[in-house]
This record gives structure tokens, C-alpha cells and sequence, in this order.
């Protein structure tokens, strides 16, 4: 596997890691906290680790057809470059 697929494959991750840790503590800030800043960045915080799961995600999906586009086009000029040798 391209190491450039696997780096993409890692930011997805981080991505997933941020939104879970966003839900995670807007949910903690809700739910154990009655002071009404703390409910309110609670349910911002909702929002926004969903966005950032769905945001990673739309660009791991782009990266990924990036990555695929390339390496069609190289190996299409390889095998130019074989046919034009033979």
C-alpha cells in the first residue's frame, strides 16, 4: 500500500478522534453540568463533532479519488513508456 494512502487512511482517524472527543465532552457538559454557559457550549459542541466527523470524511473521500486519479494517470504513462521502448 502507498504510504500516501496510509497517511490519508491516519488523518481519517484523527478526524474521528476529534469528533468523538467533541461528542464526548459536549455530552459530559450537558449532562453533569447545570450552570448555563457550560449546558450552552455543550450543545455547541454537539454540532461541531458532527461536522468535524462529516467534514473528515467528505475529505478522505476526496483524497482518496486524488490519489486513484494519479495513479492511473502514471500508470498509463508507464505502459506509453514500455509500448514506446518495445
Amino acid at each position: 500500500m502507498d504510504l500516501t494512502s496510509l497517511s490519508n487512511e491516519r488523518t481519517l482517524l484523527n478526524y474521528v478522534r476529534t469528533a468523538l472527543a467533541f461528542l464526548a465532552a459536549g455530552v459530559a457538559l450537558i449532562r453533569f453540568f447545570e450552570e448555563p454557559g457550560m449546558v450552552i457550549i455543550g450543545w455547541v459542541l454537539l454540532p461541531l463533532g458532527i461536522a468535524c466527523a462529516i467534514f473528515g470524511v467528505m475529505r478522505f473521500a476526496h483524497v482518496r479519488k486524488v490519489l486513484r486519479h494519479q495513479w492511473h494517470l502514471r500508470s498509463m504513462e508507464e505502459d506509453d513508456q514500455l509500448e514506446r521502448d518495445e
